[in-house]
């Protein structure tokens, strides 16, 4: 059987998140296969998916959940450097046991491993738009680093494969695509609607590429969709001022609705929104189309890097640099109810093109050409 080492990095930084979430479907799916025998080094952390309390005799989970601390930055940059020290002993005393080591996110390492290496990589947003991170961000270091050091380099799509050729100059033989899946695929207790008006959902962050604004000067620019439909926004940070200042200015401060909450609440959003919006700048994937699709929410999104790799036929997309162009994308969705059934049938197809259950076994089978 396989051993393979994943790291302490993404378990520490994220309580829920869409790279922590893929660490567990794929590490849940292969030693419940029988596929591999994986070691994760999780250290201190953070995260609130449940991996240390599987059932698994193919898994073991070396870490203490501190969830007491997930709001003191301070803290998590010191168990950081405890995390780090950790694994590297760990590693030091074991290292003849892995084939594979997976980071679970960059890293910069003078230590060259013993085990082959694979790197996930998301998407190439920091060196696409460096102008929207903090320029002590090392994020894109350390991504050039963790790729030159990997044997095989999994991308997420089509696209964020492309990326890595042009702006790193990586091999295209190096990088396998194995897509991501939606883990909303289930149906939450309750179908009553939270918001009782029409809405459009938005999900997520909305800072920089995600193209919040050019969606709601488009929302606000109809006045039609206006008087009709509210915006709920779903998680991402809590709306600031200068938010509040420019929904004021538009004239939509009391159109605009943000709500918290877990995942059984975000399904019973998608299920009642009139449509769904996701008019980011850049993706490396996107899942929350794939969620909307499974629960029957027309999607509009758009038409740039791999959203229509992810979305296919079943939304409706536009030029998210276009404000006009997503305001008449908006009223043709939201006021045709035949359009409206057809994407939502193309959805349920679409969505069921992606799971985990392939995303692991092509996951396996990247380990195993490394292992021969």
């Amino acid at each position: 059987m396989i051993r393979v080492l994943y790291d302490h990095k993404i378990w520490e930084q994220q309580k829920y998140g869409g790279i922590s979430r893929y660490f567990y479907e794929i590490i849940k799916r292969n030693t419940e296969n029988h596929w591999i025998k994986a070691d994760v080094c999780a250290g201190f952390h953070k995260n609130d998916y449940g991996l240390e309390v599987l059932s698994n005799k193919n898994l073991m989970v070396l870490g203490k959940k501190l969830s007491e601390l997930s709001k003191i930055g301070t803290v998590w940059r010191a168990v950081n450097v405890v995390n780090k020290s950790l694994f590297t002993g760990w590693y030091m005393l074991h290292k003849n046991l892995y084939d594979i080591y997976h980071p679970t996110y960059y890293h910069i390492e003078k230590r060259r491993f013993k085990a082959r290496q694979v790197v996930t990589v998301y998407d190439m947003i920091h060196e696409l738009y460096p102008q929207y991170f903090s320029k002590n961000d090392l994020t894109s270091i350390a991504k050039k680093h963790t790729v030159e050091n990997a044997d095989i380099i999994i991308a997420i799509s089509k696209s964020t494969k492309q990326d890595l050729v042009n702006i790193l100059g990586v091999d295209k033989k190096k990088i396998c695509v194995i897509y991501l899946a939606n883990s909303l695929a289930y149906d939450a207790a309750g179908s009553e609607a939270i918001i009782k008006k029409p809405y459009i959902l938005y999900v997520g962050w909305r800072r920089g590429y995600k193209n919040f604004v050019n969606f709601i000067k488009a929302y606000a620019s109809n006045s039609k969709i206006c008087s009709d439909f509210l915006v709920v926004v779903f998680g991402g940070e809590k709306i600031n001022p200068e938010e509040r200042n420019v929904f004021k200015e538009l004239g939509i401060s009391e159109k605009i609705d943000q709500i918290f909450g877990d995942d059984a609440i975000l399904i019973n959003l998608y299920k009642n929104a009139s449509c769904f919006v996701y008019p980011s700048l850049y993706e490396g994937f996107g899942l929350p189309p794939l969620e909307a699709m499974h629960h029957g929410c027309p999607v509009i999104a758009s038409n740039v890097s791999s959203i229509p790799e992810v979305v296919g036929e079943a939304g409706l997309l536009f030029n998210p640099g276009e404000v006009a162009e997503i305001s008449y994308t908006l009223e043709k969705v939201l006021y045709d109810e035949e359009l409206k059934k057809t994407l939502i049938n193309a959805g349920y197809r679409q969505e069921k093109k992606f799971s985990w259950e392939q995303c692991a076994r092509e996951t396996f089978e990247i380990y195993s050409q490394l292992s021969i």
